[in-house]
């Protein structure tokens, strides 16, 4: 009973402060990040986030993203799932990040006839412990017209709720997204940001009720993968005709892999208000029956 109550708080802990964050980024900056200056003669280039620094190589092509995450990122995670932030040196999850890519860079090329995620090229550990991402350096501008790259990231979240993809980062409803797209000479789009800073509990309402059963909820970059496999199972034929039998098979592999890594990944921490939610939410799940049969038939690409 104790460790429940304490889970619940933790949780509405999560909550508030995560809402806070949200408001008080709003008011300070209103807009998103500016990309960095792109160097005319190659070169590298320093930038980052609340969580992480990342060495753009403009000669290599490649962006090296590590893991330094303040104490509230940190506190807020810990709240949330009751283990140390993942991204800095848990295995499972960084190989998690890296499978998660493959599969949303393949599902994109299915939906819009290329791949739009920046895919992660190595997962590299350092002296101190520390692991280092290295994905594929997208050369280009922030959005010249930010109204259709919104539209696109609305496009984005239906594909990826529909596929049950982590839709965070690429979500309308995040007032910071827009800044994990970069537009290239072409025209097209490239999402270079799949992971999280911060535990999340905004999402919509249909993907948040289905994240409540899993007992993953509050968020961070979770899939869901009985809806992943359902989407996959069901649109097989049509993702083969698309990709082709050999992007399939790896789409299905990288699949089971990201399984197998999210499991031991979070069968390392409690997440205790996780699962006090869901067994709070089996109480009442009944009149909400609705919403998850709803949604529970994926569409096809």
């Amino acid at each position: 009973g104790g460790r429940a109550l304490w889970g619940f708080v933790a949780w509405g802990a999560v909550l508030t402060m995560n809402l806070t964050l949200l408001f008080l980024r709003s008011l300070v900056s209103g807009s998103p990040e500016g990309h960095p200056p792109v160097p005319s003669e190659g070169g590298i280039v320093m930038t980052g986030s609340i969580s992480s620094t990342v060495k753009l190589d403009y000669d290599r092509g490649t962006a090296e993203k590590i893991y330094l995450p303040t104490r509230f990122v940190r506190l807020l995670y810990r709240l949330s799932f009751q283990g140390p932030f993942p991204y800095t040196d848990n295995a499972p999850a960084l190989e998690a990040a890296r499978l998660r890519r493959t599969i949303a860079g393949l599902l994109t090329k299915a939906w819009f006839g290329e791949n739009m995620i920046a895919q992660a090229l190595d997962v590299r550990r350092e002296e101190d412990g520390r692991y280092t991402l290295v994905t594929e350096l997208v050369r280009g501008t922030e959005p010249k017209d930010p109204e259709h790259a919104r539209l696109m990231l609305r496009q984005l979240t239906a594909r990826f709720l529909d596929a049950g993809l982590a839709s965070w980062q690429v979500g309308h409803y995040n007032p910071r997204a827009i800044g994990n797209l970069i537009e290239r000479e072409d025209g097209s789009y490239r999402i270079i940001d799949l992971e999280s800073n911060l535990v999340t509990p905004l999402m919509p309402l249909r993907a948040a009720v289905r994240a409540v059963r899993r007992a993953q909820f509050p968020s961070f970059d979770d899939i869901d993968m009985p809806r992943l496999e359902q989407y996959l199972a069901t649109n097989h034929e049509e993702l083969t005709t698309v990709l082709g039998p050999e992007d399939t098979a790896r789409l299905l592999d990288a699949a089971e892999a990201y399984g197998e890594a999210q499991s031991a990944w979070h069968g390392g921490e409690p997440r205790i208000p996780g699962k006090l939610l869901r067994l709070l939410f089996r109480l009442v799940d009944a009149p909400y029956g609705l919403i998850t049969r709803r949604t529970s038939e994926a569409p096809k690409p």
